[in-house]
């Protein structure tokens, strides 16, 4: 098939070698290792299962480009997950993570982070590193504070922090000059720093979508 569509099971394959893998709903608690066996792998979506974990072996997935785990009961990622130097879109909505490796910076390539409906309390500092990102979605998770190292995304266009337990934002905000939207509504923030007041209203007059 040429797309992977909202099937139980979708796959696309060229030149004889699988590219995209779908798998959804199918009740899965547990992958083989063998899946690290799809070199050529492109595109894999894991919707809607029982997974709490993944198999080592995803790390030998280094062409993937996309991964989808959404719905899905995952507590941890594999620092191996580093190795996946080429994937450009990781969505991780709907689990049940508190952490987030440090390995995770080590993704050159990542453009669109989802991590909506977790349980993480804060993010690592390497996130710095993924400089390339253009969409961040961190609402409904436990986050206090956020790393000021967030300054350095400076490719960001979309940043959701809605539904947190944040009390400020960091001035480093102020970096991330091609924002075109930022919620942060349903937080505990009381006052925001000056510079940030600023930049909120710059981004007004540009006619971005500010929730607060």
């Amino acid at each position: 098939m040429d797309e992977l569509g909202d099937l139980a099971f979708g796959f696309k394959s060229e030149s004889e070698h699988v590219v995209g893998l779908g798998l959804y709903k199918k009740g899965l608690i547990t992958l083989p290792e063998s899946l690290g066996n799809l070199t050529k792998l492109k595109q894999l979506k894991m919707w809607d299962n029982q997974l709490t974990k993944l198999p080592e072996s995803i790390a030998n997935l280094t062409n993937l480009e996309e991964l989808s785990l959404s719905g899905n009961k995952l507590i941890e990622l594999p620092e191996s997950i580093a190795n996946l130097t080429n994937l450009r879109m990781l969505d991780l909505n709907d689990n049940k993570l508190t952490t987030l490796p440090e390995s995770i910076g080590n993704l050159p390539n990542l453009e669109y982070l989802y991590l909506n409906d977790n349980n993480l309390t804060t993010l690592p500092e390497s996130i710095k590193n993924l400089t390339k990102l253009v969409e961040l979605s961190v609402p409904a998770n436990k986050l206090t504070a956020l790393p000021e190292s967030i300054g350095n995304l400076t490719h960001l266009e979309n940043l959701s922090l809605s539904w947190n337990k944040l009390t400020t934002l960091p001035e480093s905000i102020k970096n991330l000059t091609h924002l075109k939207s930022l919620w942060f509504d349903k937080n505990n923030v009381t006052a925001l720093p000056e510079v940030l007041e600023n930049h909120l209203q710059t981004l007004k007059e540009k006619g971005c979508l500010i929730q607060r």
